[in-house]
């Protein structure tokens, strides 16, 4: 365990050099597959080895050198179902990496390790650094498509007439609600540079003649007159105090009989956590000063803008859609009221 950095930096190497997708038909020597990526030969035999020890890759029995994949090593394809190439090379994507060498400032602190190596927080890095955004958007674009479906097929949007997603990265979510809801209407919403993408996966998806693409801040304001507002993956980059910003920003604009629907891991109270989620949580931490939360700090936190937490839905695993109404002490505070 305490080698572990090495085995994740050597996975993000392999995944960075595509070895996975050039070992798909067949195990091949490491000259060629040197020849292939450009690598060092021997320091390329040295990585595979290193891999193979702990089952990444397998080296080929009665052969000199030679290496091909195990069912580990299958998931580093592009192409693979539930493929976690990308999420491997974030892992080791130098901006990344750094801010988790910073962690014991983040444990001290309560601050962004992110931000105090690049002086920056990690949104306006990857707005800086194209690479690093692209492989930041390519990694949420495979993660989104899984859950998406299972989202569709817990949760019943029946009824609505028009679904703003907040924040809604390239619409992979937005898309599969449409195509399941055909008689719902739809908003994307999220930063300029985020939705320029978002006409592909809508095109895609056969949905674009029904969804807006609106680009703005969160922060400042969202698109108004819609049944259901969705924030998926929002909330957990952000702490509290940035959290309440985004949710003032849906309740200026939410009515009487609308929904919130707020897409998160949800972390148990009565018992330790799975590793992942645990490792998410710090993740957060480390990346944005953000949290991943307990279904009482969310109660808390909605209710601090106006919203009553309704009911929670398992959608899959650690993933829960907290489905939230917003609430009005004063008959004066109520939209069109003087």
């Amino acid at each position: 365990m305490i080698d572990g950095y090495q085995v994740s930096q050597a996975i993000a190497v392999a995944a960075t050099l595509g070895i996975a997708e050039l070992l798909a038909d067949a195990p091949r020597g490491v000259e060629e597959v040197a020849r292939a990526t450009g690598a060092h030969p021997r320091s390329l035999l040295r990585l595979l080895r290193a891999l193979a020890a702990v089952g990444v890759f397998v080296e080929a029995e009665g052969e000199r050198e030679v290496f091909g994949l195990t069912p580990i090593a299958s998931g580093l394809r592009s192409d693979a179902g539930h493929s976690q190439r990308e999420a491997a090379m974030q892992a080791g994507e130098p901006g990344m990496w750094a801010a988790w060498g910073q962690l014991l400032h983040s444990v001290m602190t309560g601050e962004s390790a992110f931000r105090y190596v690049h002086g920056m927080g990690a949104w306006e890095y990857r707005e800086r650094n194209p690479v690093a955004g692209q492989l930041f958007d390519r990694a949420m674009l495979m993660s989104a498509r899984e859950v998406a479906a299972a989202i569709v097929a817990t949760y019943s949007f029946a009824g609505a007439e028009r679904v703003v997603d907040v924040g809604g990265g390239r619409g992979v979510l937005l898309a599969e609600i449409l195509a399941v809801y055909p008689n719902v209407r739809g908003v994307l919403f999220d930063q300029g540079h985020v939705v320029e993408a978002a006409e592909l996966v809508l095109r895609a998806g056969g949905v674009l003649d029904r969804c807006a693409i609106e680009a703005g801040d969160f922060f400042d304001t969202v698109p108004e007159g819609a049944d259901v507002y969705v924030l998926k993956g929002v909330i957990h980059d952000w702490d509290d105090e940035d959290a309440r910003r985004i949710l003032e920003s849906c309740r200026r604009v939410i009515r009487p009989g609308n929904r919130l629907l707020v897409i998160e891991q949800v972390v148990p109270r009565e018992r330790a956590a799975e590793p992942l989620m645990c490792f998410m949580d710090l993740h957060m931490l480390t990346i944005h000063g953000a949290a991943e939360r307990t279904s009482e700090e969310f109660a808390v936190l909605l209710d601090s803008d106006g919203f009553r937490l309704e009911r929670i839905v398992e959608v899959d695993g650690a993933m829960k859609l907290i489905e939230a109404a917003p609430v009005w002490d004063d008959p004066a505070e109520l939209p069109g009221r003087a």
